[in-house]
């Protein structure tokens, strides 16, 4: 019997890992990214055989910022693009702003500031996960995250529905650190130890398999019309 495999992208840990922290940034033209062609390239790098069944990408849509405010109509392109593949299924999380206090950079003073705050993707993706396993609709589960919130779902996938959970980090990049003595190191990236504990197998997303992932530019939408990539990502 064919192995059915089903990859599950936590989108805003993915989009941090990817294109945003660290050295190593892939360009914005692979933030035009198919997740199933993400999925498959996966596949044939860690040897996992079969077909993808399904894609659930979690995320939460963006709100007008000041600083950028081409982002929500962005992600509102590449999110129509989703909407086109049948085998993906959009989950949205929610965006919240809070109030918190902390030190000034400029004042040196402790201030009062909004923090705007990602909310549900990982519990969205790990229900999905626990979900999709007791209703047997896969045999190998593909986590593209480096969140360990997402262990206790794992580990049911895992030990009590008896599936195979890879777990592929897009945080290609390490950190740096300071010593006692003021020395600074670098940490080569790494799956955190909870995902690791978790999952049948884990590696590190080599940052050159998204380049052969993008979508077609244009590309059609669940309605038959044609969506482009932003001009920004070009």
């Amino acid at each position: 019997m064919t192995n059915r495999v089903s990859v599950f992208i936590d989108g805003f840990n993915f989009y941090y890992g990817a294109y945003v922290d660290g050295p190593l940034k892939v360009h914005p033209r692979y933030k035009w990214m198919n997740p199933v062609k993400l999925g498959e390239v996966i596949c044939r790098e860690l040897g996992i055989g079969g077909r993808i069944v399904q894609v659930h990408y979690c995320t939460s849509k963006s709100k007008p910022s000041a600083s950028d405010p081409g982002q929500v109509t962005r992600q509102q392109f590449f999110l129509r693009a989703l909407d086109g593949l049948p085998e993906v299924e959009i989950t949205y999380g929610q965006h919240r702003d809070r109030e918190k206090s902390g030190m000034s950079k400029t004042s040196g003073k402790v201030e009062r500031f909004i923090v705007r705050e990602e909310k549900g993707t990982d519990v969205n993706l790990a229900v999905r996960l626990v979900r999709d396993a007791a209703l047997d609709l896969f045999d190998t589960a593909i986590i593209v995250s480096n969140d360990s919130d997402l262990k206790a779902g794992l580990v049911a996938a895992r030990d009590d529905f008896k599936r195979e959970v890879m777990v592929v980090s897009p945080h290609f990049n390490g950190s740096t650190g300071r010593t006692k003595k003021g020395y600074v190191f670098v940490r080569p990236a790494s799956v955190v130890n909870d995902l690791q504990g978790a999952s049948t197998r884990s590696c590190v997303m080599n940052p050159k398999w998204l380049e052969e992932c993008r979508l077609p530019d244009p590309t059609v939408d669940n309605d038959g019309k044609l969506v482009c990539c932003p001009k920004e990502w070009n």
